[in-house]
């Protein structure tokens, strides 16, 4: 569930009065669906919206899936529109696969070219190649990129979705962001 942003309109780092106390914590597991009904209240989002469901048919087409933060501007209610949304994808792939990948489709791993085609920037932190220290330290060093705002440097929440082998939710947000908006 996607939280209510805060008087900075952003989404808050944790909901509640305390951290101590066990809140609900960014990221924040969201479906496409959510994602699409609270975010997308532009045309310029719903562009966005659509090239980040397209980035997500590509690496399911590859045999990608795993967890995805959905961060940036993006996920900030503000005035200026977003020029992209910034995407880091959990996956498991092994070593093999990724060559795979690589050699198949190498536009797939190299984020200035999806923000190109797709406005979407994505990265990637490999489950299964990476030590757990590795992805420890992925997941710190992710968390501290986007979980502030650039410009005042308030931290904020991100939100995360799952890449699964269907695409049915998928189906459905796209569905959802062809209709007209109320």
């Amino acid at each position: 569930m996607i939280p209510t942003f805060d008087q900075h309109r952003l989404l808050p780092p944790f909901v509640g009065s305390s951290p101590m106390l066990g809140p609900r914590c960014s990221p924040y597991a969201c479906t496409m669906e959510e994602l699409v009904e609270r975010l997308c209240f532009t045309p310029r989002r719903r562009e966005i919206a659509e090239g980040l469901i397209q980035y997500r048919a590509e690496l399911r087409a590859v045999g990608m899936t795993g967890r995805q933060w959905i961060c940036g501007s993006f996920v900030e209610r503000r005035e200026a529109e977003p020029n992209d949304v910034d995407v880091v994808t959990f996956h498991a792939l092994s070593a093999e696969d990724e060559e795979r990948i690589d050699a198949a489709q190498p536009e797939l791993w190299r984020h200035q070219e999806t923000k190109r085609r797709l406005l979407v920037d994505g990265y990637y932190v490999n489950l299964t190649t990476a030590s757990p220290e590795e992805v420890v330290e992925q997941a710190v060093y992710w968390s501290g990129m986007f979980g502030h705002q650039r410009n005042t440097l308030r931290w904020k929440g991100v939100l995360q979705v799952t890449l699964s082998a269907e695409a049915t939710e998928d189906v459905q947000a796209l569905a959802q962001l062809k209709e007209p908006r109320r």
